[in-house]
This record gives structure tokens, sequence and C-alpha cells, in this order.
């Protein structure tokens, strides 16, 4: 089962970025950003996954409205067990992605699940980051 996250798990959430402290993390939950959803995937009412999505805005007219996937944690013990494909799979049914809803996945480079691929994800951009520094003589 997928379902929106709340404040209520934050205490699961824990479980997927362990570092840091909760009460940003609480307060995200609680107002989210606009445009983000935060995402708790659950078996036997156990969270094993937890993602985002981010609508991006489109300037072409006309164009299927675009949602990024990013920052998906699966628990250790539950990877190779089918939790992406059933993310993926309730993407597809619930949001309509790779239908209606046009869906870019960030994922490490060196990080490529075959789920994307069954689901038909092809490598389509390249993602650059500028990362937060205390240097700031760019």
């Amino acid at each position: 089962m997928v379902r929106p996250a709340t404040p209520e798990d934050t205490g699961a959430l824990r479980l997927f970025h362990p570092h840091g402290e909760t009460t940003e993390l609480t307060a995200r939950l609680a107002t989210p950003v606009s445009g983000t959803t935060h995402y708790v995937a659950e078996l036997a009412g156990e969270p094993v996954a937890a993602f985002s999505l981010t609508e991006l805005g489109r300037i072409r007219p006309g164009a299927a409205p675009r949602v990024l996937l990013h920052d998906m944690k699966i628990r250790a013990r539950f990877r190779g067990h089918g939790v992406t494909e059933d993310i993926f799979g309730w993407l597809s049914e619930s949001l309509g992605a790779g239908r209606r809803v046009e869906l870019i996945a960030l994922t490490p480079p060196e990080y490529r699940p075959s789920a994307m691929a069954r689901f038909g994800l092809v490598e389509s951009h390249h993602a650059f980051k500028w990362a937060v520094s205390e240097d700031v003589r760019r």
C-alpha cells in the first residue's frame, strides 16, 4: 500500500533517513513544499519504502504533466522483493505515469534498477547538481 506521509510517520521515516533531527522532518510533513508530496509504502502495516514526487512545471502548451520521482529509499531487508515494481505499478495505475503523466526518476549514476526498464523508463536526461558549500566564491 502506498499513501502520502503524515507528521505521524516521522518515526517510520527515520528508518530511511536516520541522520539529523526530526523537528524539520515533522514540520515538512505537516506543511509540505508546494508541489512536493512525500509517500510511504507499507507491507502489512510495516513501512518498507519512502519516496517523494514533485510536480514540475511545463512551459510548452499542451504538454503532458511532468513529475519527478526522488529520494526513493527501500529498507535493506526488502530490497529484491518487488517493492520497486510495486511502487512503479502504483505510479502507473494511480497517477497515469507513462500514459497521461511523464515521470522522471532521479537516481544516482551508478544505480539503475531493472524495474525501470521493465516499466518502460529509458535514460533521457543527465542530472547535475550544484552542491551546497561553505565556499560561496563560485
